[in-house]
C-alpha cells in the first residue's frame, strides 16, 4: 500500500518495497537535511528511519498515526511531509529549486520589514527626544541597544538621551562607540563636539 503524503510544495514521486520495516527517505537532489517534528537532525538523503525512530517521530507529530517529517537544501524549497508509513515503503521526492520570485517575495519581504520596524524604532525615538520627553524615550533608548547594538545611530540617540538627563559621563561612553562604529558620520562628530571630545 502507498503511503498517504500531504504537501506544501511538491508531490510524492513513488512508493516502493523496502526492507524490514523501516522508511527510506530519498530525494533529487540528494543530500537534504531530514528533520523531525521537534527540528531534530535525523540525517541527510538518502536516509533510513528503523521502526523505534519512526515511532518516536510519530509520537511528536500532530497528526494522528502519521510521521511528520520536513527536509531541507540550501537553494530549494523547504518541503514538508505527513506519511502514514507501512512496512517495507520508500519515499522519494523531488526538492524544487528556489526561484528569484521566491527571493522577491519572501527574502526581500522579510528584508524590508524588518527595516521598516528598525526605521520606526528610531523615528519613534528620535521623536519623544525632540519633544524632550524622557521617560517616554528611555525604553524606547534601551530596546534600541538591545536591538541594533551594531549600528552607530543607536548610541547617537543613546548619547542624546544621556545628555538630556543629565548624565555626560554616560553619554560620552555611547558616542564613542559610535565613534568607532562610524567615525566619519556628522551626527557622530556633531555629538562629539557636544561632549567636548571634538573641537
Amino acid at each position: 500500500m502507498k503511503p498517504l503524503l500531504k504537501f506544501g510544495l511538491l508531490a510524492l514521486l513513488s512508493s516502493c518495497a523496502s526492507r524490514g520495516g523501516a522508511l527510506t527517505v530519498d530525494t533529487e537532489p540528494s543530500a537534504a537535511a531530514v528533520y523531525s517534528p521537534s527540528q531534530d537532525l535525523l540525517g541527510n538523503t538518502p536516509l533510513e528511519l528503523t521502526s523505534e525512530q519512526i515511532e518516536k517521530i510519530r509520537s511528536e507529530s500532530q497528526s494522528s498515526g502519521e510521521v511528520s517529517l520536513t527536509l531541507r537544501k540550501e537553494g530549494f524549497e523547504t518541503l514538508q511531509v505527513f506519511v502514514e508509513p507501512k512496512a517495507f515503503d520508500k519515499l522519494s521526492l523531488k526538492l524544487a529549486p528556489k526561484t528569484q520570485e521566491t527571493f522577491r517575495s519572501q527574502i526581500v519581504k522579510d528584508y524590508a520589514s524588518d527595516a521598516h520596524a528598525m526605521l520606526s524604532q528610531y523615528l519613534r525615538t528620535q521623536g519623544y527626544l525632540g519633544a524632550r520627553q524622557l521617560v517616554q524615550a528611555k525604553p524606547l533608548v534601551d530596546e534600541l541597544l538591545r536591538s541594533y547594538p551594531d549600528i552607530a545611530a543607536t548610541y547617537v540617540l543613546a548619547a542624546d538621551y544621556s545628555l538630556m538627563s543629565g548624565d555626560r559621563a554616560q553619554a560620552r561612553i555611547h558616542i564613542l562607540k559610535a565613534s568607532q562604529l562610524a567615525p566619519q558620520d556628522g551626527d557622530v562628530k556633531r555629538t562629539l563636539r557636544k561632549v567636548g571630545l571634538a573641537p
